[in-house]
């Protein structure tokens, strides 16, 4: 019987140190940073990329939101990338982080409506909008994707 309270004590005590050692990003920590964004945060890969997520948001859909980032180069090797990830009534909001110059570009427009469709289909399976967000100087800018689309 000890044995086996032995053994179930060893797996509870590896299971955190096996999601850091795969995951590379500690959950729960509470920060916030340059662009004003706060709660629960997964920083993730060897740059420590950050999700700053609602604490209801479940670890498996941050993976999902984490692997969309890093394959589309979001989330690259050389730089680290950070972002807000909101619950919202009718599913989710993305803060993505952009030089502001970038925003009314056409072929920038058409990438970040490729970001927003990829995730409400295939990443999040849930309708998604997408906020820009830039700090220059300080002070953060931010804009609904919606209102800047068309």
């Amino acid at each position: 019987m000890k044995s086996a309270q032995f053994a179930l004590l060893g797996v509870l005590l590896l299971i955190p140190i096996a999601w850091f050692i795969l995951f590379g990003f500690a959950p729960g920590e509470e920060k916030g940073n340059s662009y004003g964004f706060t709660g629960t945060l997964f920083t993730i890969g060897a740059q420590d990329h950050e999700i700053y997520h609602d604490p209801n948001i479940e670890s498996e859909t941050i993976l999902k939101l984490a692997a969309y980032l890093s394959r589309i180069g979001y989330f690259g090797e050389q730089y680290g990338g950070v972002v807000q990830f909101k619950r919202e009534d009718e599913g989710y909001r993305v803060f993505l982080t952009y030089s502001e110059s970038y925003w009314e570009m056409d072929a920038f427009k058409e990438e970040v409506s490729g970001i927003r469709d990829d995730l409400s289909s295939l990443a999040l399976n849930s309708p998604t909008a997408i906020t820009l967000v830039d700090a220059v100087g300080g002070k953060v800018q931010t804009q609904d994707f919606e209102n800047i689309e068309d």
